[in-house]
């Protein structure tokens, strides 16, 4: 008997079937480095008569009710009709009690004792701060429209609503002192005020609180106010003026809500934590932990010379420590740092957010570089020589960003969400309406679809070994593919992925990395988490 003769290919083939049996598959770890929380971002504060704390998140489209002791969060009201910027509890003793109130972008809400929602205001653009009054008549203000009107509504929706005053300025979130009058910071000023509700007149009680969102009245009828810049907390004397601060915390405090004993709860929304502040000693603890709202895309980088993780999120980006396990999230203009994903090098760092890209200068966090120029901007990529690519969702294009501004290196994608460098003159991306991963020539544009099949690829990662990592975001399973053979790996499922749900586009990049020892990090945008995907030889 003959044997066949073995081509050069065949041999080549059978060795490498050889090799691969030598070398065992490395076995894979899935660990939790940031447990899941419920909120996403908090704003608005209310207690309620029994003490229990409500907080509504515009990112979670949800108004949560929160232990102040234990920190436990429930859902009390979710999406998408729960979104709120700013929450309300009807007194005891008025027609109103056990009322909630909310106001969402363009609405306003409530939720009775008995479970019964009802749509107070379906048409009221910028709807922001909102109240009870002592005796139980709610207000709400439209902050940023043309004349920023301050309304009265009826909260059992069967009045017509009154205008109480426009013109004053953009007021934020306000609070009825001992007088009847109306405490609310001058949104956009270092300036609070007081409203008289009758006539609308408005009176400046006090000036040079920073940049106050928020304002709140103790017991004693004085003004707590908090500066959404820099986090400082003020106490304010609304008869003489006099303010004095209390303490700074370095986050973006938006909201808070005085308690029944006197400790005043703050909102840290970039963060979704909420700090307990002693008024008297001026002690703080975190009563929620964190340490993210609304986490999206990610990278690897050093700082400082330690590996971390840079974290994008809808009010803030972060760098989350992998030797420590610490979040922490830069200060630079305005407090802010709102993104989908993230980018960076050496010098800098780059953003994408609806709307608007920038370049951050890692040493200062100075904005180097802004554009408006892509309307809907989803992933942000930058090569070793410093070319910045960034994908458009609604044009189906690859850009290049430069100084110069913005041209098309590739088109006709099928919405592309994540983007990563591949080598010097080639980028990979996810088309997720497609269902693939295409490799793309940044010199050239020419495109080669690597992976087909896919179910809603959105994020994406090159491991140590050189097959690609691909989060099929709506299913929460995050997969490994050989580029050559197109070779499934299972690495995990079940994780929570998806943004659906939330106020972010659902077609954000699913946060994907690698450390510098291979290990894979995929960020969980539905509940806060972080995950780790490690690899060992068997």
């Amino acid at each position: 008997m003959r044997l066949p003769t073995l081509t050069c290919a065949a041999v080549l083939a059978v060795a490498a079937i050889l090799q691969s049996c030598d070398k065992p598959a490395p076995k894979v770890e899935v660990t939790a480095l940031v447990p899941g929380s419920v909120m996403h971002g908090v704003q608005g504060l209310a207690f309620d008569a029994n003490g229990a704390l409500y907080g509504a998140s515009f990112f979670g489209q949800s108004i949560y009710k929160i232990d102040p002791a234990s920190g436990r969060v429930d859902v009390a009201f979710g999406t998408p009709e729960g979104e709120g910027d700013d929450v309300a509890i009807g007194p005891e003793g008025t027609p109103a009690a056990g009322i909630i109130a909310w106001t969402a972008v363009s609405s306003v809400h409530s939720l009775r004792p008995d479970g019964t929602h009802q749509v107070l205001v379906a048409n009221a653009p910028r709807a922001n701060p909102i109240a009870f009054s002592k005796d139980g008549r709610l207000f709400f203000s439209q902050s940023g429209t043309p004349d920023n009107e301050l309304w009265e509504i009826d909260p059992l929706g069967a009045k017509p609503a009154r205008l109480v005053s426009k013109g004053q300025g953009r007021l934020n979130g306000f609070d009825f002192g001992p007088d009847g009058r109306l405490y609310a910071p001058l949104f956009g000023t270092d300036q609070l005020v007081a409203i008289d509700i009758t006539t609308g007149v408005h009176t400046v009680v006090a000036k040079g609180v920073g940049s106050p969102s928020a304002v709140k009245v103790d017991a004693k009828g004085n003004l707590i106010a908090v500066d959404y810049k820099l986090g400082d907390v003020w106490h304010v004397n609304p008869a003489t003026g006099e303010t004095r601060k209390l303490v700074n915390r370095p986050a973006v405090i938006d909201n808070l809500a005085i308690a029944g004993d006197g400790t005043i709860y703050l909102a840290s929304t970039a963060d979704s934590k909420i700090y307990a502040l002693n008024p008297d000693t001026l002690d703080v603890r975190e009563v929620t932990k964190g340490p993210f709202n609304t986490p999206m895309g990610a990278t690897s980088i050093t700082d400082n010379g330690k590996p971390k993780l840079l974290i994008a999120g809808p009010q803030s980006y972060f760098f989350y420590d992998l030797t420590t396990g610490q979040s922490v999230r830069p200060l630079y203009e305005d407090g802010r740092a709102g993104s989908q994903a993230v980018a960076a090098d050496d010098s800098f760092i780059y953003t994408v957010a609806t709307g608007r890209l920038r370049k951050i200068d890692r040493a200062t966090y100075a904005v180097a570089l802004e554009s408006n120029a892509v309307k809907t901007p989803a992933a942000v990529a930058v090569a070793a020589n410093g070319d910045v690519f960034v994908t458009d969702v609604s044009t189906g294009q690859i850009l290049k960003w430069t100084e110069a501004g913005v041209a098309p290196v590739a088109e006709g994608l099928a919405k592309p969400t994540a983007l990563i460098i591949e080598t010097p003159t080639t980028a990979l991306v996810a088309e997720t309406e497609a269902g693939q991963v295409t490799r793309v020539d940044v010199t050239s544009g020419a495109r080669t679809v690597v992976l087909k099949g896919l179910d809603h690829p959105q994020g994406l990662a090159l491991l140590k070994d050189g097959r690609i990592a691909v989060a099929e975001t709506a299913k929460g399973v995050v997969a490994a593919f050989d580029a050559k053979s197109g070779a499934r790996t299972e690495l995990a499922k079940g994780l929570p992925l998806s943004a659906a749900g939330l106020r972010v586009p659902i077609t954000v990049p699913t946060g994907m990395t690698t450390g510098p020892d291979g290990t894979l990090y995929v960020v969980g945008t539905a509940d806060n988490s972080l995950w780790k995907i490690s690899f060992a030889a068997k």
